[in-house]
């Protein structure tokens, strides 16, 4: 995919060449992002552009909701009959996007706006009441739906013996069903201990990945990728401590992620025995996940990868996340609308990297987040290439997450 951009007067004119499909559409988000934000009014010529996806669609879907939200204007021209038949079957039409024949027709549409300040340019549209009706964009959007996770685990563990771990996926209403599940497991695990159930919200057909850590323990598979599509889901572990781990306590903890965001964590308190159960009681599992609006995420943005990736899973988990993400951080100064997205949020995740490491935004961004002493759980750092660049000093105390699949080919 080609993209040249060229200013005519106060119109930018974004001309496209050959499809605009998923492979294509992380170079042209970036670009498109970085003018929306900056409330450019656009012109996107795609009359050399043979091929339109649906994951394309969505794309200029999104870029007219956040033309709108900056009260900026936008236009499509160009359209070859074959994409005019795409856009014809899957419901698209000049009522939501506005379509014009040739880049004067656009350009003149977008002119007469601009003079006008016209109110009437609604990402949706009004039927012949006048009441406001669903755009395409709002009926393609999937719907979130309250998902619990719960781990099911042994109450104490012999060391140089296998045990299973139960990871659960569900929706509330099929609690009942899930321990039932987990009870065939009871030859395995022994006594089972299960956590309390957290929620959060997550659409049908989201990648969710578990993966469990505890210092000394060996975990087999060291992660489970899944796409969530059924009522409940079982992420199945096989773990087996070392000797040395014998008559000690551990904290066992489970991290999930959708793509790159850490959306939820469960810490287990576990006792390691070296002949088998005792009567010492372990301590009481937690879990924490991440609702909706609070996650600040601090990055480089030259880890565009990074960014391409938040923005999918952004999309699944229905977060209107906290970060800068409409800017890339392009010329962004540090001021007091960040600082006050770092109070808000109960997460700070920091994706850290050789760019992040010399990124004096980030180091701002992190700096800030210590000062607010939080509790524990508040500053989560996650790399995802070996060796991991060195974290300063201020940085020394935390647990850095190991996701090399954070950014995937």
């Amino acid at each position: 995919m080609d993209i040249q951009i060229e200013s005519i007067e106060d119109v930018t004119v974004v001309r496209l060449k050959g499809a605009l499909d998923r492979s294509a559409r992380g170079k042209v988000e970036i670009e498109f992002l970085s003018l929306a934000s900056y409330g450019s009014n656009l012109i996107l010529d795609l009359s050399e552009v043979d091929y339109i996806s649906s994951a394309g669609l969505h794309l200029l879907m999104d870029l007219y909701r956040r033309c709108e939200a900056q009260n900026a204007h936008m236009a499509v021209t160009g359209l070859s009959e074959q994409i005019r038949d795409i856009l014809s079957i899957t419901g698209f039409s000049p009522n939501v996007l506005p379509i014009h024949d040739t880049l004067e027709d656009g350009f003149a549409a977008v002119r007469t706006m601009m003079d006008t300040k016209s109110s009437s340019r609604g990402f949706g549209f009004e039927d012949a009441t006048g009441a406001q009706k669903k755009s395409v964009f709002e009926e393609m959007k999937p719907e979130k739906e309250d998902v619990n996770f719960s781990a099911f685990y042994p109450k104490e563990i012999t060391v140089e013996k296998w045990h299973t771990l139960l990871i659960y996926t569900y929706v509330p209403s099929v609690l009942e069903a899930v321990r039932k599940d987990a009870r065939k497991f009871e030859d395995e695990i022994g006594e089972i201990r299960e956590s309390k159930p957290s929620t959060t919200k997550l659409a049908r057909g989201t990648d969710i990945t578990v993966v469990p850590t505890c210092e000394g323990v060996m975990f087999n598979p060291e992660s489970v990728t899944f796409q969530w599509l059924e009522d409940q889901h079982r992420a199945e572990f096989r773990l087996r401590a070392d000797a040395s781990l014998a008559d000690m306590a551990g904290n066992a903890q489970v991290t999930l992620y959708v793509g790159p965001l850490i959306v939820g964590t469960l810490k287990m308190g576990i006792l390691f025995n070296e002949t088998g159960p005792g009567s010492v009681q372990s301590e009481e599992v937690s879990a924490r996940i991440y609702h909706q609006d609070d996650i600040f995420i601090s990055y480089s943005h030259r880890d565009t990868d990074i960014v391409k990736n938040c923005k999918t899973a952004y999309e699944a988990l229905g977060h209107n996340i906290l970060i800068d993400f409409e800017t890339l951080r392009s010329g962004q100064r540090w001021n007091a609308g960040l600082m006050r997205m770092i109070e808000r949020a109960n997460i700070f995740q920091l994706f850290w990297s050789e760019n992040s490491s010399k990124s004096e935004f980030c180091r701002q961004e992190w700096q800030y987040a210590l000062g607010l002493n939080r509790d524990e759980g508040f500053i989560r750092p996650v790399f995802w290439k070996d060796p991991i660049p060195e974290p300063p000093a201020e940085l020394s105390e935390f647990h850095f997450d190991y996701a090399p699949f954070v950014v995937q080919d």
